[in-house]
């Protein structure tokens, strides 16, 4: 009689009535599964090759799948398209022609003798893992270019000295001058316009005591002139 895969009982219900010794029964992956369609080819090796050998397969939810029975004759029940079947001394073969998705699980090949079921090793078979690799950019294809090639750092830039030439041509002159120039002309600004306004102010103060209300015209007239020749002395400087 051969099993149907709703005839195919666990394990845990076979208590003394299923057996798994290593010694009788070996099972072993020929070619593993490389990608969808591949042929995958499964040897069985048993101690009993006259009984002949089933196959089953677990999915991955552990659900057990009568595949086909292969007696010693090398006659396979139920004769599935999808598979090839081929025997050489006490090992059987059995070939996925077209390996798919759903063929992935645990496959056993078992022995019937003397009431008791005798089961090979899980052989899980699946297919490989494929890992897509996040592509690399290149570095220094969108950096700017130093031209000068020199040394560009984040930090402050520190002023040169002047006994050393620079390697690129020309000399190299110190900053110091840069800053204590501009800054020694604005304070010596700054005193010439406050004489200036000081003494403005003072001849200012002269002129109204000893002039009377009629000259204000006079007065003011001599004070825009002061403050012309004090701005085009600020130009000047």
């Amino acid at each position: 009689m051969i099993p149907s895969s709703s005839m195919i009982p666990s394990r845990e219900n076979l208590n003394g009535y299923c057996s798994s010794q290593m010694n009788m029964m070996k099972i072993k992956v020929v070619n593993k599964p490389e990608a969808i369609n591949a042929q995958v080819e499964l040897d069985c090796e048993t101690k009993y090759p006259e009984l002949g050998v089933y196959w089953i397969h677990k999915n991955n939810s552990h659900n057990p799948h009568f595949i086909l029975y292969i007696n010693s004759r090398l006659q396979a029940v139920p004769n599935n398209q999808r598979y090839e079947i081929s025997k050489s001394g006490n090992t059987y073969k059995l070939t996925v022609k077209a390996f798919q998705k759903q063929d992935e699980g645990i496959y056993n090949c078992i022995v019937l003798r003397n009431q008791i079921l005798y089961f090979s090793s899980d052989l899980p078979v699946v297919l490989p893992v494929r890992t897509t690799q996040a592509p690399t950019t290149q570095r220094g294809a969108s950096e700017t270019p130093n031209f000068n090639n020199r040394d560009i750092s984040n930090g402050p830039s520190k002023c040169s000295d002047a006994t050393v030439a620079d390697p690129h041509g020309g000399l190299m002159l110190p900053c110091e001058p840069y800053i204590w120039i501009p800054l020694s002309g604005g304070c010596f600004l700054l005193l010439i316009t406050l004489v200036i306004t000081i003494t403005v102010c003072s001849g200012l103060r002269g002129h109204l005591i000893g002039h009377s209300m009629y000259e204000d015209a006079g007065l003011m007239e001599v004070f825009r002139q002061m403050l012309d020749d004090h701005l085009t002395a600020m130009l000047i400087l």
